[in-house]
Order: structure tokens, then C-alpha cells, then sequence
């Protein structure tokens, strides 16, 4: 999204936020997942259609599924890469680290995926040398 979705600009985790809809073979199944999506990725917005999972199962065992792991790492992976590629404009980056940023910071501290590293890359900080500048961790130290 462009901005801040609404109902995170008063509580960042809100659970009522999530927006991304699970759908199995064009069938509407769930909003509210929590493990669809990790809670430091809780702005992102979209739509997800499996062939793969079945439709006539609970949603207790769906949510122990091997195939919802699978997706969720694909949607961290997939979304990472979209911040990488944004962080190659930096005035684009700017606009996107200013409203998301903190999420990347929380992304850090609560990632399982082993992903801390490639998030340290993404992260922007002020610094006394860079004057109105952000700059990244890596020359943020090496200054």
C-alpha cells in the first residue's frame, strides 16, 4: 500500500488489519489467519489461491497444514524481494521506509525464517554524517 492502512495507524498489530484473503480453488476460506502472514508483515495487502490445500477440512487442521508453512515462507520470501527492489530507488525507498519502516525493524527482532540479515540490509537510519540522508546499516558503521 501507499500509506498506512487505516485501522494500524492507532495500534501497529491490530488482528482486525490482516489483508491478505486466503482462497482454495477460487473458494473464499479465511481473512484472519494468523499464520499466514508473520505480524511484522501485517501491511501487506493481497490475495492467495491455492490448488493445494483441501476444502472440506477445519480450520484447526488447516492451520497446522504443511502447505500453509510452505506458502508462508513464499509470501515472506516474495515480499522481501519487493522491498529489495524498491530500496534500488531511493526516493521511492524513502517514501516506503518513512510510513513501513518500523515493521522492518520488528521484522528483525520476531523473524523465524532466517531472514534478520537480509532485513539489517533494508533498514535506513539517520546519521550525523549523512546530514538529511538515510543511510544503510553497513555505512551507517563503516562511517
Amino acid at each position: 500500500p501507499g500509506s498506512v492502512p487505516f485501522e494500524l495507524m492507532n495500534n501497529m498489530f491490530d488482528n482486525s488489519a490482516r489483508g491478505v484473503r486466503l482462497y482454495v480453488k477460487r473458494v473464499f476460506i479465511n481473512d484472519k489467519f494468523e499464520d499466514l502472514m508473520p505480524r511484522w508483515l501485517l501491511f501487506i495487502r493481497g490475495v492467495v489461491d491455492s490448488d493445494d490445500l483441501p476444502l472440506n477440512v477445519g480450520r484447526e487442521i488447516l492451520q497446522k497444514s504443511n502447505v500453509l508453512r510452505l506458502i508462508r515462507r513464499r509470501l515472506v520470501r516474495r515480499s522481501i524481494d519487493m522491498f529489495k527492489e524498491l530500496a534500488q530507488d531511493e526516493t521511492k525507498y524513502k517514501k516506503f521506509w518513512d510510513m513501513f519502516g518500523k515493521y522492518l525493524k520488528i521484522g528483525i527482532i520476531e523473524d523465524d525464517m532466517n531472514n534478520k540479515e537480509e532485513l539489517a540490509k533494508l533498514c535506513r537510519f539517520w546519521s550525523s554524517k549523512s546530514g538529511d540522508k538515510l543511510v544503510t546499516l553497513e555505512s551507517y558503521v563503516s562511517n
